[in-house]
């Protein structure tokens, strides 16, 4: 199976228009929802560790500075230190806290070295075993096998430093055609479709299909969730 850089270099490509990451209602409620956690003021120094093209991470901050004065910061300085050692306000890691492998040193360095005091981070991940996807079964079992429960990525970040560790789950009723979603899971979207080679993918893609219950138009739904773990210096 592909290593998981591996994996991010093929579905590059596509990522951006998977239904989870393009622009729209579902993109509107998560950047609702986050730019809330975050707590941004105008003039926020935030890092998106792990964002991408930081496009996700530059609207949250653009939405904090409409609701205040009308000067707005340089890009550079909203999307915090990036290359600099100049500690942020925010810290937000979208998505990405089940990769880094010395996730306990990254959290122990962010804390000391790259938030301001008053600073918070704020981890944005997916349960560990209360999904709601169409998955087979061996994709929740290699999901659950890559994906850090929220109860540890608290305890990681109380060992850290952080205080007053906060965490909530947000939900969003999910609707899109079936085929579409298996074509998402052909095209390996998600690093837990990697796992698999192209017979055993194909195979789950099987299972789903006859497993599903598509409406008269051929959609299914379902419910996206999101796990907001909220850490304060």
């Amino acid at each position: 199976m592909a290593s998981e850089a591996a994996h991010y270099d093929a579905v590059a490509q596509h990522y951006g228009e998977a239904d989870f990451y393009k622009r729209g209602p579902y993109r509107d409620w998560q950047l609702a929802v986050i730019r809330a956690a975050l707590r941004l003021e105008p003039g926020a120094r935030l890092a998106d560790v792990g964002g991408g093209d930081g496009a996700f991470g530059l609207d949250c901050v653009r939405a904090a500075s409409r609701a205040g004065p009308s000067r707005s910061p340089s890009r550079r300085r909203r999307l915090g230190a990036g290359r600099g050692r100049a500690r942020c306000s925010r810290l937000l890691l979208k998505e990405v806290v089940h990769h880094p492998a010395a996730r306990a040193a990254f959290f122990a360095d962010a804390r000391a070295n790259r938030l301001a005091a008053g600073g918070r981070a704020l981890v944005v991940t997916r349960p560990r075993v209360d999904i709601d996807y169409p998955f087979w079964d061996a994709a929740r079992d290699v999901w659950a096998a890559h994906q850090p429960s929220e109860a540890d990525l608290a305890d990681e970040l109380r060992a850290a430093g952080f205080s007053a560790v906060d965490v909530s789950v947000e939900a969003y009723a999910m609707e899109m055609p079936l085929e579409r979603w298996l074509d998402l899971v052909a095209a390996r979207f998600w690093s837990t479709f990697a796992h698999f080679d192209d017979a055993a993918l194909a195979a789950g893609i099987a299972d789903v299909r006859a497993r599903a219950t598509p409406d008269a138009a051929g959609a299914i739904r379902f419910e996206e969730r999101l796990v907001l773990i909220d850490a304060q210096v």
